[in-house]
């Protein structure tokens, strides 16, 4: 569903989610153990495959484990411990000097929405000159409330320490936690790696005999120098080949007309790629920019500037130029000048900023509307102004938007042949004549969603079908937020509107794809769960398919070919392509992970943003089934990008 003015509310929400369910703050790329194969996931984070024990693994002088018992291998870390029969794992997020966190349960097991798995084995980075005790103390820290995330470094909350031993011949600590969910651990020093084997006490379930069991085949050996540990993705598919229509056929777009051209911020500085020349080449040296825009010739850039104490709320902006060879920077408009724009003040005023900026074709002439800035809970707000600028002359002048942006305005949606309109508004649908004479008023009604205190709404998901004969719409049952959806089709004569099929998933996670045959959304395995079905249907809800399934298992878009779909584990963002019908392949190399903002440039190029956020990130540029290319770096909060589309490719299309 598309929530209008309501994303940020949603990311905030996720997020918290996110921060609520991780144990360590930042990622990168998992290892995974020498020895391999197909395994599921649990908890949905990125999968650590293992085999079943042959009898040339078995160390001299061992019994040979039964058959379904199963040993994991890394060779880097010098450790193997066997799997026992029942049980999975799964790689979780690390960072910093924490390099290894893989987690344990039962397959069967039906309580993954804890912090943390009922077993987890950490592999630590340490000084070889630093003793364990003083490197213990150094990782350790007080309880935190529930839902914060743990201080960075501290990896052991509020310890109680059982005794200094030794385990197999090592230095170990044997750590319990005072604080929930109560982590019963042992710590363990290798020299270079300190590996540490936990289980949760208080979990529903008790594990501390399957622990001990799999603590007791924790065996060492010396590490193998210069080891390169592979990472091969698995999906978190719930069905070994999913096939929802065995006759699709990939949309073709026409090839680029023109070279590909990036935009973006990295470190607060505007840069610029070309396909086919030179490097990036950075445009602007200020470190600050927010936001910005190209004129339409691509020759100025006008971009927003904080002035004051940063983070957001705490400073305000202003509009600043500079010419696209790095030359002629200019200020537009001060902050006293947006101060001045609007003279009411709400008491929980705090700035002017501008948005909604646009502009005026074949010009320099940028308009932009004005907004208060209130400092409130819900405190949304619309334009209470609008100016045009012009950055050749810096000549500034009030101006009369002919369509000002309303929050609460109807969303007109023209049909493709320009005959029809689809007005959207909060409770209803309506059919206009492009004249605006009414075809039918209020033909599809359905409950409104208000997104909070603020001006702002929320819109079913709205599409005219390619022939104009017919609209095509998804919208929830009860609210925006809920379990329940529906797909209905909405004759352009006027004739009533078709309800087709009501899917049992998430509303605000369904998609569309773009040639209107597929509908893919997610399904919460249980209520109140992050662990998600992947479901794929055809837009009349005649045939449905579970495609993949995993914990925080997030969509994150058709690919322009309407056939293939790109989808994540949120949590340690390894994207994998997937089909209409076929099983799915990881769609970046193991090394260009955590890979996010994935953006299709056409049917098989597209850009993506690798590293986690806080660290040094790169955007690249990938192609599907071959290596990607480096645009340049991509870092800071600001950073952001844009590509110049293929107007004359795009029409060739229609």
């Amino acid at each position: 569903m598309k929530l209008s003015y309501m994303v940020p509310k949603v990311i905030r929400h996720f997020t918290l989610v996110i921060i609520t369910l991780l144990f360590s703050a930042c990622a990168q790329v998992p290892v995974t153990p020498a020895i391999v194969s197909n395994t599921p996931t649990v908890g949905g984070q990125e999968q650590t495959s293992t085999t079943e024990i042959q009898a040339t693994l078995t160390p001299t002088g061992e019994s040979t484990p039964t058959p379904q018992e199963q040993v994991t291998i890394y060779a880097n870390y010098g450790f193997r411990f066997t799997l026992l029969p029942g049980y999975q794992t799964v790689n979780q997020r690390i960072g910093g000097d924490l390099h290894l966190s893989l987690g344990i349960a039962k397959e069967s097991d039906d309580t993954k929405g804890y912090t943390l798995t009922p077993i987890g084995l950490r592999v630590f980075e340490k000084s070889v000159a630093v003793n364990l005790i003083d490197w213990f103390a150094e990782k350790q820290g007080d309880c935190y409330a529930r839902g914060e995330q743990p201080p960075s470094g501290v990896y052991f909350i509020d310890p109680r320490v059982d005794n200094e031993e030794t385990f197999k011949g090592s230095p170990a600590i044997k750590y319990e936690s005072g604080c929930w969910p109560v982590p019963y651990e042992i710590v363990i020093d290798r020299g270079k790696w300190v590996i540490a084997l936990y289980y949760l006490r208080d979990y529903p379930i008790d594990y501390e005999a399957d622990y001990n069991r799999i603590l007791a085949s924790l065996e060492f050996f010396e590490p193998e120098t210069g080891a390169v540990e592979t990472a091969t993705p698995v999906p978190p598919t719930s069905t070994p080949i999913a096939c929802l229509d065995e006759a699709a056929q990939p949309v073709q777009l026409p090839s680029r007309k023109i070279p590909l051209e990036v935009r973006f911020i990295s470190d607060g500085n505007l840069w610029v790629w070309n396909q086919g020349g030179l490097p990036a080449q950075q445009i602007s040296d200020t470190g600050d920019t927010l936001r910005f825009t190209f004129s339409p010739d691509g020759e100025v850039i006008a971009f927003e500037r904080p002035i004051g104490d940063y983070p957001y709320g705490q400073y305000k902006i202003e509009l600043w130029a500079i010419d696209r060879d790095g030359g002629d920077l200019r200020r537009l408009v001060s902050t006293e000048q947006f101060d001045e724009f609007l003279t009411g003040r709400h008491e929980a005023w705090m700035a002017n900023f501008p948005r909604d900026l646009r502009w005026f074709s074949g010009t320099h002439q940028l308009s932009f509307g004005v907004y208060p800035y209130i400092k409130a809970v819900g405190a949304g707000s619309a334009a209470e102004g609008y100016w045009v600028v012009d950055l050749d002359t810096l000549a500034l002048e009030p101006w009369a938007h002919p369509d000002a942006i309303d929050p609460y305005a109807p969303k007109e949606i023209p049909s493709p042949d320009g005959q029809k309109i689809a007005l959207v508004d909060r409770a209803s649908i309506s059919l206009l004549n492009a004249d605006g004479s009414i075809i039918r008023k209020d033909i599809l009604a359905y409950p409104v969603n208000a997104c909070g205190e603020g001006p702002c709404w929320g819109a079913p998901l709205v599409v005219w079908a390619p022939d104009s004969l017919v609209l095509r719409v998804l919208v929830w049952d009860e609210d925006a937020f809920g379990e329940s959806f529906s797909a209905w089709e909405i004759p352009a004569n006027g004739s009533s509107a078709q309800k087709l099929h009501t899917f049992s998933g998430m509303s605000y996670f369904s998609f569309i794809s773009p040639n209107q045959d597929y509908i893919a959304y997610l399904r919460r395995v249980r209520p109140m769960s992050n662990d998600h079905e992947l479901h794929l249907a055809t837009f009349d809800g005649s045939q449905d398919v579970t495609y993949a399934e995993g914990y925080m298992l997030y969509f994150q878009g058709w690919a322009p070919d309407s056939i293939h779909f790109v989808y994540d584990l949120f949590s340690v963002h390894q994207p994998f392509l997937g089909s209409v019908c076929g099983d799915p392949s990881p769609l970046v190399a193991p090394i260009e992970t955590p890979a996010t903002q994935i953006t299709w440039v056409d049917t098989n190029l597209f850009l993506f943003v690798v590293g986690q956020e806080g660290q040094p990130r790169q955007l690249r540029l990938g192609w599907v089934g071959e290596a990607s290319i480096l645009i340049g770096p991509f870092n800071g909060e600001n950073a952001q990008f844009q590509f110049v589309p293929d107007e004359e490719a795009l029409r060739g299309l229609k």
